[in-house]
């Protein structure tokens, strides 16, 4: 498990990249193809939503990540200026 520090880097050079995908069903989609390097998913996603992405992770064989801040955090990480709940590193 990274710690807070590297997976904001991580994610922010995957973002400078151009190699991120923003959001639930896009990065559920992509799971379920078992395509995404990794996905992050923000400490207040709610608790369906990360069972299901957990799950779907686990049996396509794809790393998941709890960001230890907020969407809000997680958005202005990505240079965005709004909340982002889930994002996938693509490979």
């Amino acid at each position: 498990m990274a710690t807070k520090d590297e997976l904001k880097t991580e994610v922010q050079d995957a973002v400078k990249a151009g190699a991120t995908v923003l959001g639930y069903k896009e990065t559920l989609e992509l799971i379920r193809n078992g395509s995404p390097r990794m996905a992050v998913v923000a400490n207040n996603a709610p608790d369906a939503r990360l069972a299901e992405l957990s799950h779907d992770a686990k049996l396509s064989g794809v790393r998941l990540e709890t960001f230890e801040g907020d969407s809000k955090e997680l958005g202005l990480i990505c240079g965005k200026p709004f909340p982002v709940m889930v994002l996938a590193i693509k490979r």
